[in-house]
């Protein structure tokens, strides 16, 4: 039996229960990675449960669980690699960067351009 498949059976809890979900992800992910595997990412667990959490109100919960599992996985990978937590965290935070950032640069640069035509129009107004 693959112990893997178990990892889903609360989501199928989600809409009754979003924060409970949430914890009980968190708690078999944990088991998880400590009686079968250890190299995978928490994301494919956590999205769905993240996210209904985070609409019913329990955002810092949605922040704060996924985080201490990240930092928990960062300091295991750096004991095992002993690669150094600088270096580590540096190629941690360059994988996360990627379209998020590229979303959130845009939406500057669509800010920035709304403020000029904003500015240049009050500017024409003026007699």
């Amino acid at each position: 039996m693959r112990v893997g498949a178990l990892l889903a059976v609360p989501i199928l809890f989600r809409h009754r229960w979003p924060l409970q979900v949430l914890i009980a992800s968190a708690v078999v992910m944990f088991f998880y990675y400590i009686f079968a595997r250890r190299n995978i990412s928490p994301a494919p667990v956590f999205f769905v449960p993240l996210y209904d959490a985070a609409v019913v109100g329990y955002l810092a919960l949605a922040i704060a669980i996924p985080a201490v599992f990240m930092v928990i996985g960062l300091f295991v990978v750096e004991v095992s690699v002993r690669q150094g937590i600088a270096a580590l965290t540096a190629e941690f935070l360059s994988q996360i960067r990627g379209p998020h950032q590229q979303t959130a640069d845009t939406l500057m640069t669509w800010t920035e351009l709304q403020k000029t035509l904003e500015a240049t129009a009050e500017g024409l107004k003026t007699p």
